[in-house]
């Protein structure tokens, strides 16, 4: 059990940052219903869900949905929350050099 240990925690890590990657997507698609216009991501996130949703259905046989695997899943989804409010309050000084606002 102990030499299966780190290869559990890697695959768990992987699958709770690819369902944050599947939320992610979403979220474009929302973006884009929202603000009613066209925004590249929307694209690629059309063709990505599809493809990323039957990655995890091959995946699922070779998990275990303990508290190992879900707590890794919940940190995923949190750490992208964070990154987008993060980024949102950021957006200000990315934008400041093409506003011209001196």
């Amino acid at each position: 059990m102990l030499i299966f240990f780190p290869g559990k925690i890697l695959y768990s890590q992987w699958f709770g940052i690819f369902i944050s990657l599947i939320a992610h997507f979403f979220i474009h698609i929302g973006h884009t219903i929202y603000i009613r216009k066209y925004i590249p991501c929307f694209i690629t996130s059309v063709i990505c869900i599809p493809l990323c949703i039957l990655i995890l259905i091959k995946c699922l046989p070779f998990m275990t949905f303990d508290a190992v695997t879900i707590s890794f899943i919940v940190v995923g989804l949190l750490m992208m929350i964070l990154n987008m409010k993060l980024i949102y309050r950021l957006f200000p000084v990315f934008n400041k050099p093409f506003r011209g606002d001196d």
